[in-house]
């Protein structure tokens, strides 16, 4: 019943034992990675979705999670089996045994790569509109063509 409520949201939800492998992943997961769950169970998720330039990060973060087992946010990218990378934004929480020990972490997230580009191409555009608008002002005072061409070119 858990597996079927899982695979029906529409959010990644990935759960790690304390060591950090893989003890499920919902539909969502499986998707985006192009990953069977049969390929992902068990495994560290470092050495199978984090891409090795990311992977130090995500264990440190992992790490004091696990000490400290506070809620945490995190963003990391995915590489997808057909390498592809994928930004995702986390919400980490642990789950406790009876002895109050850490028995699995659980991660959600949603994919935030495009709405990231889009951030990107918006504030590069900003720029270029504060630039053009500086620029105008300074050629308003211009009074020599010389100046104009100097401006303009810059």
């Amino acid at each position: 019943m858990l597996s079927l409520l899982l695979d029906a949201l529409g959010a990644l939800v990935v759960i790690l034992d304390p060591e950090g492998r893989i003890v499920h992943c919902n539909k969502a997961c499986r998707e985006i990675t192009g990953y069977s769950l049969e390929e992902l169970e068990g495994r560290p998720i470092w050495d199978t979705l984090i891409p090795p330039e990311e992977r130090e990060g995500v264990k440190r973060v992992f790490g004091e999670l696990v000490r400290n087992a506070a809620p945490n946010r995190y963003e990391n990218y995915w590489r997808s089996k057909d390498g592809s990378l994928h930004l995702i934004s986390w919400s980490n929480t642990v789950y406790r045994d009876l002895e109050g020990g850490v028995r699995y972490v659980i991660g959600t997230g949603i994919e935030v790569t495009e709405q990231r580009r889009a951030q990107e191409a918006l504030a590069s555009l900003n720029q270029k509109i504060i630039l053009l608008h500086e620029t105008a002002h300074q050629l308003e005072e211009v009074t020599d063509e010389e100046e104009v061409y100097r401006l303009t070119v810059h």
